[in-house]
């Protein structure tokens, strides 16, 4: 097989910024606790989001600052993010400036819902910051099924869109509102996410089945590690109005 194209690369560097806003995470689960763990490592300051009481409890008993968030049922994100972030806010948050979400940058990890073409819940977002005249940095974390059924080739990020389900034109669809934000916006184009608890290693062991070789084509793949660590570049280093291709290339 030929070596593939090159394609837009980002280097991550240390991101301890602690005079700038903590970092919103939207949608903190399997990707987004890791995010959310480097960033307290390294002394930055950081909020998740999740949509239920126990998404939220789970956050907090990691040690995270976290609010509930419900982008399908909260009609009023002033409500729902604003007055929450007041009252998460610690002595590890004081010097930071207003309890304001359009004040901190975001990284976007909830997925559309699960029905459409469209994803509403980005476009209430994305309404809620336009209305505040906001236009914070926002890394979005898409799919690289936007490209379709590529037959094989090697894919760059000037590859066309041609999204072949209503899952992938969801994600389309979130790509073309990013594109009218006002913002700073850079799209991740994620591949099949693998790591721990996300491996049938427990099912192999016991013999347990497995799916079928036709229920499980080759496909690109990416570590929930170094996807960790292009998110928090992507924030450092993405260019605005940039889409980058997240996969190992294997």
């Amino acid at each position: 097989m030929p070596n593939p194209p090159a394609m837009n690369i980002l280097k991550p560097r240390n991101l301890t910024h602690p005079q700038e806003a903590p970092m919103l995470i939207i949608g903190c689960g399997y990707t987004g606790t890791r995010v959310a763990r480097k960033l307290a490592q390294e002394g930055r300051s950081v909020i998740g989001t999740a949509a239920t009481p126990q998404s939220v409890e789970r956050l907090r008993q990691e040690g995270l600052t976290a609010l509930r968030l419900d982008l399908d049922e909260d009609r009023d994100l002033d409500k729902s993010l604003g007055e929450s972030l007041d009252k998460s806010r610690d002595k590890s948050l004081a010097g930071n400036g207003p309890a304001n979400p359009t004040d901190h940058p975001i990284l976007y990890l909830s997925p559309p819902p699960p029905t459409g073409t469209t994803d509403p819940r980005l476009a209430r977002l994305l309404d809620h910051l336009r209305a505040r005249d906001r236009a914070p940095r926002l890394v979005y974390a898409g799919t690289t099924g936007v490209y379709g059924d590529c037959a094989g080739r090697w894919v760059t990020e000037e590859h066309p869109l041609n999204p072949g389900t209503d899952r992938a034109r969801r994600r389309a669809d979130a790509e073309r509102q990013l594109q009218e934000y006002a913002g700073e916006a850079i799209i991740l184009r994620i591949a099949g996410i693998y790591g721990p608890g996300r491996l049938p290693i427990a099912q192999v062991k016991g013999r347990m089945p497995v799916l079928r070789p036709e229920e499980a084509p080759y496909s690109n793949r990416i570590h929930v590690d170094d996807l960790v660590a292009v998110c928090l570049a992507a924030m450092e280093r993405g260019r605005p109005g940039t889409a980058y291709n997240v996969a190992d290339g294997r």
